[in-house]
């Protein structure tokens, strides 16, 4: 997808619309803190993922992955 905006000021500062395609692809919605990322004349932009969401994901799936043989040390 490519898609233009133009940056506009406000205040002090510049800003940007982001259009609705991008909210969606990124799964992000107003309040959610985006991460800018510049390299090579580049940005990329992603969610700001909290290091208490990321763990708790990844805790997650280790107990779908693991959940058999954590229930099996269970009945032991």
């Amino acid at each position: 997808m490519i898609t233009t905006r133009k940056l506009r000021k406000a205040g002090n500062s510049s800003v940007v619309s982001v259009p609705t395609e991008v909210i969606a692809a990124l799964g992000i919605s107003n309040g959610d803190n985006l991460k800018f990322n510049v390299k090579d004349n580049k940005v990329t932009i992603e969610k700001e993922v909290r290091e208490d969401e990321e763990f708790f994901k990844l805790l997650d799936e280790t107990f779908t992955e693991y959940n058999q043989a954590l229930k099996r040390m269970v009945d032991l």
